[in-house]
C-alpha cells in the first residue's frame, strides 16, 4: 500500500503523479497539474501530470503502489481495477521475463500519454482579472480570480493557495500566495476566492491592491495568475476529533474547509474547536462569516479571543 492512508504521508503525495519532461509534456499538449492516461498495450491508467528536467524526455515514471482512502484528508481510495484507475500493473505484462531472476520489464514498457480531460493545469501563469466581493474587516479584501481568457480552472482542496504576480505602481513585479476562501469540489469552476490582509509593515502587493480597490470598488485588477498547490491539506472527513487555531488573516485556509463542510450533505461526525484571535472585535477577519458557518455545523464549536478584549469578548 505504500501506506497512503496515513495522512502525514499521503499529504505529500496526494494523488498518483506521471512525471513527464517538460518537452514530451509540451508536445502532447500536456501542462503541470493536467490529469493523464498513460496506456500501453496491456492497458492504461490515470495520473496526475508533474514536469520534470530531470527525468529522459523519453521516458514516464508513474507513482507506484494501491491507492487506500485518506479519510482525514478526505481522498478517497482508488479502485485499482475501475476506469480511471492508477493501477500501473495494468501497465505492465509478465510475457517476458528476466531468465535468471524471473522479473517482469517493468522498466521497459512503451507507452502512450494524453491528457484525460478538457479542465486542465497551465505551466508557469496565465492572465486573469480580479474584482472585490467584499471588505471582511477593514483591513481584509476578498477578491474573485477569473482566467482572462475565461477557462475552466482546476479544483483545489481545502488548506491550498494560488499564487498571483502583481505590476505595481513603480513598474516592479511581484508574486505572493493567498490561502483559498471558498469552498473545495466545484464543477466547471470558473473562479477561485482570496483575501488579502493588509499588511502592517512592508506589505507591497497588499498594500497595492487595498489602495486600488479602496479607491474603486469596482475596479478590475489583472493579474498573473498560477494553478492551486500547496500541502497544506485539511482534514475533510475528520476521524477524530479536530482543533482549528488561527489568528488574524491566518484564518482563511480554515474558511475553506468549513465552507466545504457547509457545502457538502457530510459535515464532520466529531466536535471541531475553532479559536480564533485577532486584536479587538472590528479588526477580525470574516467574524460575520464564521458566525453563520456554526450556525450551519452543529459540530463546530467557535471561540474569539481578543487581544485587545471588550465587554464579553474573551
Amino acid at each position: 500500500s505504500q501506506h497512503r492512508a496515513l495522512p502525514s504521508l499521503r499529504a505529500r503525495e496526494p494523488e498518483p503523479v506521471a512525471r513527464v519532461h517538460p518537452a514530451t509534456a509540451s508536445t502532447h499538449g500536456i501542462a503541470d497539474g493536467d490529469w493523464i492516461d498513460v496506456r500501453t498495450r496491456m492497458g492504461q491508467a490515470r495520473y496526475r501530470a508533474a514536469l520534470d528536467d530531470a527525468l529522459d524526455p523519453r521516458s514516464v515514471l508513474v507513482s507506484f503502489g494501491w491507492w487506500q482512502g485518506c479519510d482525514p484528508l478526505g481522498l478517497p481510495a482508488i479502485d485499482p481495477f475501475a476506469p480511471g484507475h492508477a493501477n500501473p500493473n495494468a501497465l505492465v505484462g509478465a510475457a517476458h521475463v528476466d531468465g535468471p531472476s524471473g522479473s517482469a520489464p517493468l522498466r521497459a514498457f512503451p507507452c502512450a500519454i494524453a491528457r484525460a480531460d478538457a479542465t486542465g493545469g497551465w505551466n508557469d501563469a496565465v492572465d486573469a482579472v480580479a474584482h472585490c466581493v467584499g471588505w471582511p474587516s477593514p483591513r481584509t479584501v476578498e477578491l474573485s480570480i477569473r482566467a482572462a481568457d475565461d477557462r475552466p480552472l482546476p479544483d483545489y482542496r481545502p488548506g491550498q493557495h494560488v499564487r498571483i504576480a502583481c505590476t505595481l505602481a513603480d513598474g516592479a513585479t511581484e508574486e505572493r500566495s493567498y490561502s483559498l476562501v471558498a469552498a473545495a469540489g466545484v464543477a466547471d469552476r470558473r473562479s477561485y476566492r482570496i483575501a488579502v490582509g493588509l499588511a502592517r509593515d512592508s506589505g507591497r502587493v497588499s498594500a497595492h491592491l487595498h489602495r486600488i480597490l479602496a479607491a474603486d470598488p469596482a475596479a478590475r485588477v489583472h493579474l498573473r495568475l498560477r494553478p492551486p498547490s500547496g500541502r497544506f491539506l485539511l482534514p475533510v472527513r475528520p476521524s477524530r476529533p479536530v482543533v482549528l487555531l488561527a489568528a488574524g488573516i491566518g484564518i482563511t485556509p480554515f474558511l475553506a474547509l468549513l465552507a466545504t463542510w457547509a457545502a457538502t450533505a457530510s459535515p464532520p461526525r466529531f466536535p471541531v474547536l475553532l479559536v480564533h484571535g485577532s486584536r479587538d472585535a472590528a479588526d477580525a477577519p470574516y467574524a460575520q462569516r464564521l458566525a453563520e458557518l456554526a450556525a450551519r455545523l452543529p459540530e463546530l464549536t467557535l471561540e474569539t479571543m481578543h487581544s485587545r478584549a471588550r465587554g464579553s469578548a474573551r
